[in-house]
């Protein structure tokens, strides 16, 4: 069966250059049973399992016994089945992937998707016993998918399902990648995708992130994302030079900005010890749950002890991460007290790229967004939309902690060093 004919049969043709990849490996391996990812005993374990109710096991056996009667179903199933998990090409998306919505309707399009995110479950039981983790992250880990469908409901009337891109994301999971999910927060172990480099004086222990060569930015210290040469000539650009002895660069303050003076620092008494390939541990944060000090702090914590456990032979340097949660603008628009605001605190922030929608999905659920029909049925939405009634444009930030400064977690490490240094010592 070939993947024109079966779209053309569920009316969903337009979706043909999407699906066409990788499909004729998948009916290479076509099983001459119904795959056990839509059988109900499997798939109902696995519910359980994410911390599902048995509210979805009407919708899910409704939904696998429409697949299993119908061959273009069941083979546009074992395609999706297949080109999450089994799939080595990397630059694969399932942007333009059909939502079946024409051929299972509204409520249980959503459900075909979720059954093969459902799959994934047995998979990472058994990737993570290789590893030998405790059942505890596994189960962690695996309920993912419940807070990805949580992601979808509030847009879909109540429905289950999952959002393309998230159930495209779930591959990471079972992919070999050593991506976990330790209390609050995931940790991935790879090499940083970098944002600034850091350097640690000898001796007092003092961190100094510098910006990467050739970075613009606005004059307030932020990433200029209009190329625009009118927009260029009201920035200003960072240059970073190394030599056998010294490196010279433009700082990037703890607070989140870069500075627009240049400092030398002698390799003598400075060690570069964050740049771009460096071993880290990538921070994901799940939606729900309390970003609580005791949560985040423990989470850290946990996963450094993890990795160490699990992983002795690696050797990550910083916990890392790119997200909304670390825009410096919350610090202007939410109260001292806000946990995200103390959290941040506690890191070292550097400005990154941004599009002016960074995180708005996240935090409105809302695809595209729309100010005027966006909630307000937050503290945190609404402090949003006021920001952006204003006319200001929203970014993204960074951030990085340094694993061996896990002990000061919690003093504000990184700004109380940098309050008392000032700038005249660099």
């Amino acid at each position: 069966m070939n993947a024109e004919d079966v779209l053309n049969a569920l009316g969903e043709k337009a979706s043909l250059e999407a699906v066409r990849l990788r499909w004729e490996k998948s009916e290479e391996c076509f099983p001459d049973e119904v795959p056990s990812f839509l059988n109900a005993a499997e798939f109902i374990e696995s519910r359980t399992y994410c911390g599902f109710d048995d509210s979805v096991d009407d919708p899910l056996r409704r939904t696998a016994e429409r697949v299993i009667s119908d061959p273009h179903l069941l083979h546009l199933a074992w395609h999706c089945y297949r080109f999450i998990y089994y799939r080595e090409e990397e630059g694969l998306s399932m942007q333009g992937w059909p939502t079946l919505e024409k051929s299972l309707g509204k409520e249980l399009c959503g459900c075909f998707h979720l059954l093969v995110a459902l799959a994934m479950v047995p998979k990472l039981k058994e990737v993570h016993a290789a590893w030998e983790v405790e059942e505890e992250v596994t189960h962690d880990t695996a309920s993912q998918i419940r807070l990805f469908s949580e992601n979808y409901r509030p847009t879909h009337e109540g429905r289950y399902g999952l959002v393309m891109g998230q159930l495209d994301w779930i591959r990471h999971y079972v992919d070999e990648s050593r991506y976990f999910r330790i209390g609050r927060m995931e940790y991935w172990l790879k090499p940083w995708r970098g944002g600034a480099e850091a350097y640690r004086r000898n001796g007092d222990g003092y961190t100094l992130a510098l910006a990467p060569d050739g970075s613009r930015f606005t004059r307030d210290g932020f990433k200029q994302t209009d190329p625009s040469e009118e927009t260029l000539h009201t920035g200003w650009k960072a240059t970073l030079e190394t030599t056998d002895t010294e490196v010279s660069g433009y700082p990037v303050s703890p607070l989140g900005a870069a500075e627009n003076r240049k400092v030398t620092l002698p390799l003598s008494e400075w060690t570069h010890v964050l740049t771009t390939g460096t071993p880290v541990l990538e921070m994901h944060i799940p939606s729900g749950g309390g970003m609580t000090p005791d949560a985040y702090t423990s989470s850290m914590r946990g996963a450094v002890e993890f990795f160490r456990r699990r992983f002795p032979d690696e050797h990550p340097v910083a916990i890392v991460c790119n997200s909304w949660l670390f825009n410096t603008q919350l610090e202007e628009i939410l109260p001292p007290t806000a946990n995200l605001v103390r959290y941040q605190k506690e890191l070292y922030l550097y400005p990154v790229p941004s599009s002016g929608n960074d995180g708005l999905w996240f935090i409105f659920l809302q695809d595209p967004f729309d100010p005027k029909t966006a909630p307000r049925d937050t503290s945190l939405r609404r402090a949003v939309l006021d920001f952006l009634d204003k006319g200001n444009t929203w970014r993204g930030g960074g951030m990085f902690f340094l694993i061996e400064d896990m002990e000061h977690f919690g003093t504000q490490y990184y700004r109380e060093q940098y309050r008392k240094m000032g700038t005249a010592d660099v």
